[in-house]
């Protein structure tokens, strides 16, 4: 089975790259082969070409930001969110091998490009913990809504001014 996993995150890297490892090393223990992005506003060029998703079986899409879906148009799509992937990486790819739908593309996406933009920024002095779980819960709510949501974190520095 060939699968592409797209991974993105707005509370920083590490968790887009850490779900992208565990995702990838999960299908290949399956015997899948992986195409694999993290999502990367500043480097488009390491997008997924569209000859990569055309040959995808199904794409998995671990997010918990707002992502340009017209890519996947016709593509088989699952989607979850960081957390629910890093708690069960096998769980979440058996499941979007059974349940992936064809993504169609609707008056929706049209709407989610002219949603208000928002930038929001968590901070917490008790633990970077604790900053993360509120930007997630920011982020579940704003795509909940139609809302675009930039989640800055800022739990080093939270730390730093005590």
């Amino acid at each position: 089975m060939k699968l592409a996993i797209v991974t993105a995150c707005p509370n920083g890297m590490v968790t887009s790259v850490l779900c992208a490892r565990l995702l990838d090393a999960a299908a290949q223990r399956q015997g899948w082969s992986t195409s694999v992005e993290v999502v990367d506003v500043q480097h488009p060029e390491r997008q997924l070409s569209e000859a990569t998703l055309n040959d995808a079986e199904w794409v998995l899409l671990v997010s918990s930001t707002p992502v340009d879906m017209q890519r996947f148009v016709g593509k088989r799509v699952f989607q979850s969110t960081p957390a629910q992937a890093l708690a069960d990486v096998d769980a979440v790819l058996r499941r979007g091998a059974e349940e992936a739908q064809v993504f169609v593309a609707s008056a929706a996406s049209a709407v989610a490009k002219n949603a208000p933009r928002i930038v929001a920024i968590t901070a917490c002095p008790t633990g970077v913990a604790h900053t993360f779980m509120a930007a997630e819960a920011l982020q579940q709510t704003a795509k909940r809504l139609g809302y675009d949501l930039q989640v800055e974190t800022q739990g080093s520095v939270a730390r730093a001014r005590r």
